[in-house]
């Protein structure tokens, strides 16, 4: 059951963009019948305090987390794009967390091998924009493209960075996957 104060604590949450497929499990049927459709969760208000409310792009999270002066974002497997210039941008004091399957109560729950966030530039953007006291854990960071850290560019800034695997990102004048400066 959705407990404010519990939500609060532990942070704001984050699922696939709205529109995306989530099976959700049904009622055994017989062998023959064919299974049942996907069933999206909307939130019709989301706040990101609990996973039925939970945001559908990372940084709805992210500003949200950073508007109560900071703290988690747990964000679902799936794939999450943006229109902008970057996908994220992180905020100070606000920490992400990946590889969640959207149910769990603790961030320890989290199935680091076989669920996958991805944060994708669809080859036309910058995937992560770095700030200082702020983690990137558990997050596939794919498909960047920019002038400088086409994956990630901490410009001025050193995030805490673990668990996260960078890949067929660009960079036009420095770092494609990670541009420091």
């Amino acid at each position: 059951s959705y407990d404010p104060a519990y939500a609060f604590e532990h942070g704001i949450v984050v699922e696939p963009q709205v529109g995306m497929p989530v099976p959700i499990p049904s009622m055994a049927a017989p062998p023959e019948a064919p299974p049942a459709p996907p069933t999206l969760r909307l939130a019709e208000s989301p706040d990101g305090l609990s996973w039925a409310t939970a945001f559908a792009d990372i940084q709805s999270g992210v500003d949200a987390a950073y508007g109560r002066f900071g703290g988690e974002v747990w964000v679902a497997e799936g794939v999450y794009q943006a229109a902008g210039d970057n996908v994220v941008v992180m905020r100070p004091n606000v920490h992400l967390y990946g590889s969640f399957a959207g149910t769990e109560s603790a961030r320890t729950q989290r199935d680091l091998r076989n669920r996958q966030t991805t944060i994708d530039g669809e080859a036309t953007r910058r995937c992560v924009l770095g700030a200082n006291h702020a983690t990137l854990d558990a997050f596939r960071v794919a498909n960047g493209d920019a002038d400088d850290g086409g994956g990630m560019f901490n410009a001025g800034a050193s995030p805490h960075v673990s668990n996260c695997d960078f890949s067929s990102n660009a960079g036009t004048y420095g770092g494609g996957a990670i541009h420091n400066s």
